[in-house]
């Protein structure tokens, strides 16, 4: 049985790594004209109603303070919530006090950059002068309608000024930042293979390090994982190599109780 889980592992990585490097060598690219957009009347109906006002008041707080009448008008439901939830994420965890008004800002593993508003409305909220660099190993992973993580990214930071999307590895990146984000990095070989990607790109040690030899002093690393096995291991790599962080443990989102868990960390 051992064989055949190695087989099949060998041919599943196989095939992950051609497709990856025929992605990244085609480069293919599309415009994207618009993005689907789903009414949001009804946007909290499916919670229990103990939570549904919360949440209906916590959107229009959100709404307000960051500006999110073009997202609301131009994202799937799914997407906008998203969008929530990392506000969320941001407000509870990630102090604006410590924001500089000039800040150099990373965010780690962006896909399609669907969640960019919030970051973008988030950070410029307290630092005008912002700016925002989204890095993204498999930018060229095609959708069933021909347009790629790298065409999305793009129509969607067409309107923000000083935000810039890099199709590359962050491994081979060198510029330095204030403050890093990091939204569910593969830490373990599934989830990393299931999203197509080959297994010599699973380096949570290796990204790790080369994400504190980026960031400038007094700089933070805020890091949200999916699945507790992965938490649990984030947090080994970190104590292993003597970082100081924050363990904020399970997070809860106030707009949606059908989504995965999630787990936050914040190095300093």
């Amino acid at each position: 049985m051992k064989f055949f889980n190695n087989l099949k592992l060998f041919r599943e990585n196989l095939k992950n790594t051609i497709d990856f490097n025929l992605r990244n060598a085609l480069k293919l690219k599309r415009k994207v004209t618009h993005l689907k957009n789903e009414p949001k009347q009804e946007l909290f109906d499916s919670l229990p109603e103990e939570i549904r006002t919360t949440a209906i008041e916590k959107e229009l707080i959100f709404y307000k303070k960051y500006n999110l009448k073009h997202l609301k008008n131009n994202s799937t439901k799914l997407e906008y919530i998203e969008n929530l939830t990392v506000l969320e994420i941001l407000e509870n965890y990630f102090s604006q006090t410590d924001i500089k008004h000039d800040a150099h800002v990373l965010d780690v593993g962006s896909k399609n950059w669907h969640y960019i508003e919030a970051l973008h409305n988030f950070f410029k909220n307290k630092a005008p002068n912002v700016s925002i660099n989204g890095i993204e190993i498999d930018a060229y992973r095609m959708y069933i309608n021909f347009h790629t993580r790298y065409d999305y990214a793009m129509h969607r930071i067409s309107h923000m000024p000083n935000v810039s999307y890099i199709a590359a590895d962050v491994l081979e990146h060198k510029d330095k930042y204030d403050d890093i984000m990091v939204f569910y990095p593969f830490v373990t070989p599934e989830p990393l293979m299931s999203w197509g990607l080959p297994l010599s790109k699973l380096k949570p040690i290796e990204l790790i390090k080369h994400l504190y030899d980026i960031l400038n002093p007094g700089g933070r690393i805020l890091i949200v994982n999916q699945f507790e096995d992965e938490y649990t291991l984030i947090k080994t790599i970190l104590d292993d190599l003597k970082c100081e962080y924050k363990d904020f443990g399970e997070y809860t989102s106030s707009f949606a109780c059908n989504i995965n868990k999630r787990f936050v960390l914040l190095i300093l």
